[in-house]
């Protein structure tokens, strides 16, 4: 007799948004920023991405937090203060 467990629907994917794509001249690397919306009680989350792999992903109250963010990581990536 098997006890009868049911599965659980999947959990919905949060909406992404594309937010840059660019190149970092000093490394030959193409990066791109996503931001991925958690909802009110997480939050969301902006996406450094390269060559496919998350390399960091930091989370924020709110939208314009993620946009203030990815504008100086793009900075800080290009000019080599970053290095992810």
């Amino acid at each position: 007799m098997s006890v009868g467990f049911s599965k659980l629907a999947p959990r919905p994917r949060p909406p992404r948004e594309l937010l840059v794509e660019f190149f970092a001249e000093r490394n030959k690397t193409f990066y791109r920023i996503e931001l991925v919306d958690h909802g009110p009680e997480i939050g969301v989350e902006g996406q450094l991405i390269n060559n496919g792999e998350m390399q960091y992903a930091p989370r924020f109250p709110t939208r314009e937090a993620v946009l203030q963010w990815a504008a100086e990581v793009r900075k800080d990536v290009e000019t080599g203060r970053f290095n992810p």
